[in-house]
């Protein structure tokens, strides 16, 4: 299928091929950006939940009626990048933003995971960002995991403090322990006398 544009013709594989391009383009934007926060003076990447945790709206949940629920997932506006590109799950992320992902954190460092018949696209955690975590004052163990998933959790996109707020209890929880587990927190060790 080719389209009439004002500077000529172009085919449904040249938009798809520039929408990849720009998906790489931003990830790699997106860490440099926190490669440059961390390894700035005082570099913080935590300031932006800080600020937020600290804020009246996270501290003032609101009176929830009985019918109401969490407030629906954000539609990813993923793009196949040929026919051959699929969806690790329904309604989940395509194979190619998985691939964009693996780059941008490393291979082995991306996993999906289900809990309780629900889908999270999640990745690991590394040193610097534990360091600052518990380098944070006030904080309890609750909001530990928070910002752990708000910032490991790349699927559902926006898995936020307000998201968390009105979602069963224990998806923060249970998802954060994964994290830590496969960031390395674990007691599966072996030990071998030499």
């Amino acid at each position: 299928m080719k389209f009439q544009m004002d500077r000529g013709i172009y085919t449904m594989a040249d938009n798809r091929q520039q929408s990849l391009d720009e998906l790489r383009k931003a990830a790699k934007i997106k860490l440099e950006k926190q490669k440059d926060l961390e390894n700035a003076p005082g570099g913080d990447i935590y300031a932006e939940i800080r600020d937020e945790a600290e804020s009246e709206e996270y501290n003032s949940y609101p009176t929830l009626k009985a019918d109401s629920g969490p407030e629906p997932e954000t539609v990813m506006p993923y793009i196949p990048i040929d026919e051959d590109d699929y969806q690790i799950y329904d309604g989940g992320p395509f194979a190619s933003q998985v691939e964009i992902w693996k780059k941008e954190y490393g291979e082995g460092h991306v996993f999906h995971i289900v809990v309780l018949d629900r889908h999270f696209v999640i990745r690991t955690m590394n040193r610097s960002e534990y360091k600052q975590l518990v380098a944070l004052e006030n904080t309890d163990a609750l909001m530990r995991e928070e910002i752990i998933c708000s910032r490991c959790v790349l699927h559902p996109m926006g898995y936020t403090f307000k998201t968390m707020a009105t979602d069963d209890a224990g998806y923060p929880g249970m998802v954060s322990q994964i994290i830590m587990e496969a960031s390395g927190f674990s007691k599966d060790y072996g030990i071998e006398a030499l």
